[in-house]
């Protein structure tokens, strides 16, 4: 099955009003990824279909119209194929950084234990220009996969996302430049009056001694 790229729908406009998408991650895998998987239909189109390793993850929201948040159905790459015939080490690249494992939650059963299913939590780690640090800094940029092990198949659904501690770091530093802002407008316009004061004071000097 190949990727098919096409221009998808905003969040907002593909559910009804009033309603956020806020899936379950069993809604998730027996809803999207294993309807998927068996050529069945997807509840909604929220769920893009491209490879989210072609790209930084900023650049894979914005291209699909999402602000701090997506959901991609993509296809796994791997390195090499194991001795034993499985998957072998899959490739984490993207752009010009990559995920790094940070944890993972073991197999879980699903619809009467006829789904399995397994969920990977990643970070993307990324060198910025003339850095010589040895490791790359953590980004901010979380991946969270959802792969069916009860069933072989190189699709997994992966939720792009900021974390919650980089989007609380932002808000803080926009707080703090508005914060900066008012305190230089009010500077300003305290110098302002004081010279629109010393004017005045000068003027009326100036018409006393006439």
């Amino acid at each position: 099955m190949e990727i098919t790229k096409k221009a998808p729908p905003t969040i907002e406009a593909s559910l009804e009003p009033g309603f956020v998408f806020d899936p379950t991650d069993e809604v998730l895998v027996v809803d999207y990824l294993f309807n998927w998987i068996r050529f069945e239909c997807l509840p909604c189109d929220i769920v893009i279909v491209d490879d989210v390793y072609r790209t930084e993850p900023w650049n894979i929201l914005r291209e699909n119209h999402r602000e701090e948040e997506g959901y991609f159905l993509t296809q796994t790459k791997a390195n090499h194929t194991a001795a034993d015939g499985g998957w072998g080490r899959r490739k984490r690249k993207a752009g010009e950084g990559s995920y790094k494992i940070q944890s993972r939650i073991e197999d879980r059963a699903v619809v009467n234990n006829r789904i399995t299913w397994r969920k990977n939590t990643f970070s993307y780690q990324r060198k910025n220009e003339g850095e010589t640090r040895r490791r790359p800094k953590t980004s901010g940029w979380v991946m969270h996969e959802y792969e069916i092990t009860s069933r072989a198949s190189e699709w997994v659904l992966c939720r792009v996302k900021l974390s919650d501690q980089e989007i609380a770091r932002r808000k803080k530093s926009e707080d703090n430049g508005t914060a900066l802002v008012d305190d230089q407008n009010q500077q300003f316009e305290q110098v302002n009056q004081q010279i629109e004061e010393e004017v005045e004071d000068s003027t009326i000097k100036h018409a006393a001694n006439y």
